[in-house]
Order: structure tokens, then C-alpha cells, then sequence
């Protein structure tokens, strides 16, 4: 079960006790006590439930012993929704994995919920998921300029995408989806300036191609750009030895 607020979690955990649930939120910032809540929920029967919040337990961590996957609560960015459901989809999962989110209608978190929704198909046009560009859009940016720091991807369009993506070899594309993946599990959304993870103008789509179970190539382009903007952090867990030009 998720929640995005620790004293969620803390309701939950006190309800569920006869349960014996493993915790793991924000607060827990020791690595070996929060690595002691995920082995006792994988590896201990007793264990039924996994309570984590959104963000400290939705990257970076497996659950594969589990193939039911509450959230209790939202978060505003899908990808972070995507990571934390990805825990039990993780290798290793034998059994189909069901997610559900609890919504009561009227509340903010309906409000949310729409909202995640609509944000995910922008996130798929901008991605070109949904179907072929017409013509018109070929020329367009794929994402507006911003400001003076601009998002990886900005000066991309359509046409580049199409044509870089017939270059790429599919271990390429596991190489960029891989480094992805380092970096979504170091970033907080560029809450702190501790140089970790994506800025904030590459966080949603970042995360969002992290999570993806795989990517086409067409996404593997976009990842590429990304990667190539935070080189140094890559560099320094020495992944780029074999990036691609």
C-alpha cells in the first residue's frame, strides 16, 4: 500500500497491525533499516503488508512477493504513480500484478485523479504513443521552450525522432533505458540542489520514461537526449562507457 502523507501511513500501519506490516517512508533514512522493511515483506510469510509512501518507497526497492498494490492517496506526477506501481512488476513477479487506487468521488484526490490522467495523455501525445504525427506537427517542437533552462528534449521535433530512431540497435535502447532508470531512482523532483537525479523542467518525463517497462525507439531518442544533458552524473557511476554516439 502507498500514501503520500506519513500520517496516512501511520493510520494505516496502526489498522493493519494484526497484519505485521513493513514500513518504509521518508523518515526511515537509514539504508539498512529501510533494506530490513523490504527483506522481511519479501522473504518473511508473517509479513502481509508493505506500507511506503509515494516517493521514499516508489523507487529503487522490489516487491515482487506482492501482486496487489493499493494507493491509499495520489501524487501530482504520474511517473512517480508509474514507479511506485512498478515495484511488484519488477523481475522475478510470477503472478499477475493488480493495482487500484482508492478514490472516493467529490474528494481532491477525484480531482487528482483526473488530473493524472489528462498530464498522462499529454505525456503520450508529446511521446508520439498514441498514434502517427500529421504533417503539420512534424516541424513543431516536441516540447515548448522554457525559460532559459530548457528541458532536454526541447529542441526535438517529430521528424528528428523518426529519423534518429531508425539509427538505434535495441542493446542501445536497453543502455538508455538503464541510465534512465539510475537517474529517476536518485531524483526527488529537484526538491534539493544536491545535483542527484533530474532538474525540474525533466523530472515528469524523465521519470516517466524510467518507468516504462521498455521503451520504443522512438522514446529511446528522447531518453538519449536526456542522458547526454546529465552526463557527469552518469559518468561519475561509470555507465557510459559504452554510450552510444
Amino acid at each position: 500500500m502507498f500514501a503520500h502523507h506519513h500520517d496516512v501511513v501511520h493510520a494505516l500501519r496502526d489498522e493493519l497491525a494484526a497484519h505485521l506490516p513493513a514500513v518504509l517512508t521518508g523518515e526511515i533514512t537509514s539504508m539498512a533499516v529501510r533494506q530490513a522493511a523490504v527483506d522481511r515483506f519479501q522473504a518473511d510469510p508473517t509479513c502481509r503488508v508493505f506500507l511506503g509512501s509515494i516517493t521514499a518507497a516508489g523507487v529503487g526497492i522490489t516487491l515482487t512477493a506482492s501482486s496487489h498494490v493499493v494507493f491509499a492517496e495520489l501524487d501530482w506526477v504520474p511517473g512517480n504513480i508509474s514507479q511506485a506501481e512498478d515495484r511488484a512488476h519488477r523481475i522475478g513477479q510470477e503472478n499477475m500484478v493488480l493495482i487500484q487506487h482508492l478514490v472516493l468521488e467529490g474528494s481532491l484526490d477525484a480531482t487528482m485523479a483526473r488530473r493524472l490522467v489528462a498530464k498522462q495523455v499529454v505525456i503520450d501525445a508529446a511521446l508520439d504513443t498514441q498514434g502517427q504525427a500529421d504533417a503539420a506537427e512534424l516541424q513543431a517542437p516536441l516540447v515548448p521552450l522554457r525559460r532559459e533552462e530548457e528541458p532536454a528534449t526541447a529542441s526535438l521535433s517529430r521528424r528528428q525522432v523518426a529519423q534518429d530512431a531508425e539509427s538505434l540497435t535495441p542493446r542501445e535502447i536497453l543502455h538508455i533505458h538503464a541510465q534512465l532508470k539510475y537517474l529517476a531512482d536518485r531524483c526527488d523532483g529537484a526538491h534539493d540542489k544536491d545535483g542527484a537525479g533530474f532538474n525540474r523542467l525533466d523530472t515528469q518525463i524523465g521519470k516517466f520514461l524510467a518507468a516504462c517497462g521498455s521503451l520504443t525507439a522512438r522514446q529511446a531518442v528522447l531518453g538519449r537526449r536526456i542522458c547526454k544533458k546529465y552526463a557527469r552524473q552518469l559518468e561519475r557511476a561509470e555507465m557510459l562507457s559504452t554510450t552510444p554516439a
